[in-house]
């Protein structure tokens, strides 16, 4: 019982940390699209968990930040 909640716990995580890198691989080709490579060291918001900050003006994604 407990192994197969482990395991399932783990396939999780796995799952979370999929996402998470495909969601990183988004920021960094619309960063690089966007032609703004400084943009992410304006926000010092290290500790938000699952943080997104819209621009009004542009309305893209400025910062994910998630943390486990």
């Amino acid at each position: 019982m407990a192994v197969g909640v482990e395991r399932e716990t783990f396939i999780q995580a796995a799952e979370l940390e999929q996402k998470r890198n495909s969601l990183q691989q988004i920021v960094k080709k619309k960063k690089r699209k966007e032609g703004m490579d400084g943009w992410m060291d304006n926000y010092g918001h290290t500790n938000m968990i699952n943080t997104i900050h819209f621009a009004g003006l542009y309305s893209h994604i400025l910062r994910l930040n998630i943390i486990f």
